[in-house]
């Protein structure tokens, strides 16, 4: 359900696109050192918005210091990445997210591969979230409310979508539990919940699995998503950022919906069949 929110880099100057991949490659640096290499799999751009927020609302004139390394990836050239207090927390929600996503889709689909990664992640996962009791707590409650909901097969978007909206609202919001961070995580995650409804809708019918959407008109799609995205500015907004700024807006404008133009380039759909497409 993630990897939605990214930024859109060639549409980024040259320092900020550098700075967004030095954090990138931050996360991906306190992944490894914290957790081993096999966790870096786990890396998603969600995670870098989450550091860049909470960085510029809760440490706003810090600046990290840029460090040099070579990885695996990057075996050859050294490339610069930062890290600090909040590529520590995004590791750890990493972690926690990808545990309870491995165990969903074991539970739903038995992949073999969830089944692996959630082995893999147990240990790890039971020692993080004793380090946090409101947030683990909170992500808990919202995902077990939302497989009630999936698995009763009631066609509620909006609550569906306000769950996932509360686990992404805990994450945002930390164990202080900030209540601008916390909207900004809710907003968010409703967003995401219908977005990824609306471009696995197609396989999600073909599959029998649940999906809030089954008869909405696929032309409906950008107006319902564009809305809920405007609730999600709105909630940014009031946080008044103005470190990485530049950042933020072409994420919230434009990167977000790169993999949405890309499902409605794929799906092949012309504007009449996307009237009528979805409906059962």
């Amino acid at each position: 359900m993630f990897g939605y929110v990214t930024a859109n880099i060639k549409s980024l100057s040259e320092g900020d696109a550098a700075r967004y991949k030095a954090c990138y490659c931050g996360l991906c640096h306190e992944l490894g050192h914290r957790y081993g290499k096999l966790s870096r799999v786990i890396l998603s751009y969600d995670l870098v918005f989450l550091i860049l927020v909470r960085t510029a609302y809760l440490h706003a004139g810090t600046a990290p210091k840029l460090l040099l390394e070579r990885c695996a990836v990057h075996p050859k050239k050294p490339h610069y990445f930062w890290v600090n207090e909040e590529t520590a927390y995004a590791a750890d929600m990493s972690i926690i997210l990808a545990y309870y996503q491995a165990l969903d889709d074991w539970k739903d689909e038995k992949h073999v591969m969830a089944l692996g990664q959630f082995k893999l992640l147990k240990k790890t996962f039971t020692q993080v979230v004793q380090h946090y009791p409101v947030v683990s707590s909170e992500i808990e409650k919202g995902l077990a409310d939302l497989t009630a909901i999936e698995r009763s097969g009631i066609l509620n978007a909006d609550e569906a979508a306000r769950c996932f909206g509360r686990v992404m609202a805990a994450v945002f919001g930390g164990e202080k539990g900030n209540e601008k961070l916390k909207q900004l995580g809710m907003t968010l995650g409703q967003w995401i919940y219908i977005m990824d409804a609306c471009v696995d809708r197609r396989e999600d019918l073909k599959k029998k699995r649940y999906n809030p959407l089954p008869a909405l008109p696929a032309s409906s799609f950008e107006t319902v998503l564009r809305c809920l995205m405007a609730n999600c500015v709105q909630a940014y907004e009031a946080l008044q950022l103005e470190q990485d700024r530049p950042i933020f807006e072409n994420i919230l404008y434009s990167g977000v919906w790169t993999r949405f133009e890309a499902w409605k380039k794929s799906s092949g759909l012309t504007a009449e069949r996307r009237e009528h497409e979805g409906s059962v």
